[in-house]
């Protein structure tokens, strides 16, 4: 929590689209998430699309939690799919997007350590924007919101 009273200072990885249903995207996630290592960050956020199967989202999380103390996860639209044929959702009355969006992927992120931050309906929705600092002028104004930074840090 330190690093968050001097958030100047916080370093905050952004990870997104990693699609690893494809076998050539987890070989390269392996690498990427060394090399997130190699820099040290704080945090990395993993902002969607990681896969339709638990396994693999479950497995990124675990591999990033190696490299950062801090892992959050905000689902993407690719990780609410189902690996399920069509005709046997519509027959099954169980079956509830939302449920996986609200409750199936934040007790699968927290159960092998990573942050599901607020992702519900309403006013409680995440937002993760990413900005890319190292193309910023540095003459240019804090790059987001001193609410925006406490929220952060209260989430981690």
């Amino acid at each position: 929590m330190a690093s968050c009273y001097a958030w100047q200072r916080m370093r905050v990885a952004s990870v997104s689209d990693v699609h690893l249903d494809y076998k050539v995207n987890r070989e390269l996630f392996v690498k990427m998430a060394a090399e997130i290592g190699a820099r040290r960050p704080d945090a990395v956020l993993v902002v969607g699309d990681v896969s339709h199967i638990d396994a693999l989202i479950a497995s990124s999380i675990r591999i990033l939690a190696r490299e950062a103390e801090h892992v959050a996860y905000v689902p993407g639209n690719h990780d609410l799919w189902v690996d399920r044929p069509w005709e046997e959702l519509l027959s099954d009355p169980d079956f509830d997007t939302w449920k996986r969006h609200d409750e199936v992927l934040k007790t699968m992120v927290e159960s092998v350590g990573g942050h599901y931050l607020p992702s519900g309906r309403g006013p409680q929705r995440a937002l993760v924007v990413t900005i890319p600092l190292d193309r910023m002028p540095l003459s240019a104004p804090a790059p987001f919101p001193t609410s925006l930074q406490r929220n952060l840090c209260e989430t981690l």
